[in-house]
This record gives C-alpha cells, structure tokens and sequence, in this order.
C-alpha cells in the first residue's frame, strides 16, 4: 500500500492477506480479556482480496463507524456478525 493512500490496490496486491484488529496485524495481536458489562471499541480493517464476515464468539455488537469514521448514533446498528469488504473498516 503507497504510504497515504486510503484504498489497497487489490488488483496488484496479489499476495496480498492481511487482517488488523486495533491497528496491530496478526501474529502481532494481544488477547483482548474483558469482563461482563465492559465497554470494549474494536476497529477491524480487511487488507485481503476477499470480503469476509466478522464475528465475536458469544457477543453482540454495535458498529458505531465505517470507513467514512464515526457514525452519527440515530445511524449506529448492533450486529452478531458483519460483513466486512475489501478494503473496508468497521468500529
């Protein structure tokens, strides 16, 4: 990816198949320990070349912004899985 640019150019990025949760790419990625009631905000970006949806195992979710950043609150929607594209953020 160019340093700055917004969008991965997938048709060149042919081995390309990264996953960042937080801004931290995989194996670099801590457990994330929480307790029952925790307020926990996750941002997840898809560098891959395939959409794929993502899921917390035994938790509901509200997605609170998307590549354009934060979204308005009457906008925001909870999820139990949510598909994230190519090239795309959620929060």
């Amino acid at each position: 990816i160019d340093p700055g640019a917004y969008t991965p150019k997938i048709m060149t990025m042919l081995d390309f198949n990264l996953w960042s949760w937080n801004s931290r790419v995989f194996p670099g990625i801590d457990t994330l320990n929480v307790r029952k009631n925790d307020k926990v905000r996750i941002r997840i970006g898809n560098l891959t070349m395939t959409n794929h949806p993502i899921h917390l195992h035994g938790h509901e979710f509200l997605v609170t912004g998307t590549d354009g950043g934060p979204t308005p609150r009457s906008t925001r929607w909870y999820e139990v899985t949510t598909d994230v594209a190519v090239g795309q953020m959620r929060q």
